[in-house]
């Protein structure tokens, strides 16, 4: 029993010596720094413009909310439409006549 728990202990020590020894091999600072990474790197979309009505802050989302032509849709700022029964603060913001892009509240 005895010598089961020594060769443990030497196994860990030894993985533990091992771990703390540099492996894998490490490349100095100035290399590290302009070595390109090994992930994809993804560029930023273009800038939103963000719409505001009081309270609240919007995003243009295309094609998201699908509504018949037949709705009532009342105007509320910059050119955009609320559905006639929605009161503030609004679900869901049109964009103008024959826009399929809604607005989505930013929180």
């Amino acid at each position: 029993m005895r010598g089961l728990l020594r060769v443990g202990l030497a196994a860990g020590a030894l993985i533990i010596a091992t771990g703390c020894n540099g492996f894998p091999r490490t490349i100095p600072l100035t290399q590290a720094e302009t070595k390109p990474e090994k992930y994809p790197t993804y560029t930023m979309s273009p800038a939103v413009n963000f719409v505001a009505t009081p309270g609240q802050r919007w995003m243009p989302v295309p094609g998201t909310h699908l509504y018949p032509q037949g709705f009532l849709l009342t105007p509320v700022a910059d050119g955009l439409s609320r559905l006639t029964w929605d009161q503030a603060p609004f679900d869901v913001l049109f964009g103008g006549a024959g826009s399929r892009t809604t607005y989505e509240e930013v929180r």
